[in-house]
């Protein structure tokens, strides 16, 4: 393992460094939720690639959805499923909707209070919106429709968690009321815009800290460096900047606030872990 210190610098009037830990070829150990759920989300399974797989707020019901396979609906059309299951009742679905994406669903993220609120994100550039019926009809149960772009990463933030935000593949980032599907502020193409000095070349993707009431969107640059940005209704402000770490783009990111830690990897190789 190597060591090199990089910092993390602190705006607005914020102080601290924060060192990077390089692991190379680091491997992943999963959870023992996330392996007892493995099975129900295998490709033999489900019959088709899992991009995305979410949870309810009590943990009884996973949704996944998939990659879009030719000529497997039921008159032989192309399709693209979003599955749900009974955590406790087996591998057998509780349902599948076919109807509601025409390609890949990237994204699906249950509401983190509400057992029944979901919203699917997908290739096709729609974001569906879903209050989810007890028969679990789908056509009764999705309820907006929002029209975007190539869905990357989806999200809820707020108090309530009442927003979304829509994070795409061709950098692009917007924020909606949930239950209105209102939209609140268009950021348009990000790439080029220069954020307190850091200059954004792509999205890696968005956390929100319930502590602070405060949504963060973390950007890169070709070369490696990330910029954390607090996202407001109508602006953004550079919240850090972690420099150093990275030699090629950041792909992923996970933010352990509770623990003040960092991960980033990138195309380099390097999994990076930043403290303070």
């Amino acid at each position: 393992m190597v060591r090199t210190p990089c910092v993390l610098k602190f705006e607005g009037g914020q102080t601290g460094d924060w060192v990077a830990d390089h692991l190379l070829s680091a491997s992943l150990t999963l959870p023992s939720d996330y392996r007892l759920l493995a099975p129900l989300v295998s490709e033999t399974i489900v019959g088709a690639p899992v991009l995305s797989v979410s949870t309810n707020a009590s943990g009884t019901v996973l949704a996944a959805g998939t990659e879009l396979v030719p000529n497997a609906g039921p008159e032989g059309e192309d399709v693209a499923r979003l599955l749900l299951w009974d955590i406790r009742a087996g591998a057998a679905p509780l349902a599948q909707f076919i109807d509601c994406h025409s390609d890949d669903i990237t994204q699906v993220r249950f509401h983190p209070t509400k057992d029944n609120i979901m919203m699917s994100g997908s290739t096709d550039t729609l974001i569906n919106l879903f209050n989810i019926t007890p028969d679990l009809n789908e056509e009764d149960s999705l309820y907006q429709v929002i029209k975007f772009n190539s869905i990357n990463r989806l999200g809820f933030f707020g108090p309530s968690y009442e927003y979304l935000f829509a994070q795409t593949h061709v950098e692009t980032y917007a924020l909606y009321t949930f239950e209105e599907a209102n939209i609140v502020k268009e950021f348009g193409d990000v790439r080029g815009m220069n954020v307190g000095g850091f200059q954004l070349e792509y999205l890696i993707d968005s956390v929100f800290d319930i502590g602070s009431g405060r949504l963060f969107l973390v950007a890169g640059t070709q070369s490696g460096n990330i910029g954390v940005l607090n996202v407001a209704l109508n602006q953004m402000e550079l919240a850090y900047t972690m420099n150093g770490g990275h030699r090629d783009i950041v792909r992923g990111v996970h933010w352990n606030m509770g623990g003040r830690s960092f991960v980033s990897g990138g195309e380099d190789g390097v999994v990076a872990l930043w403290r303070n």
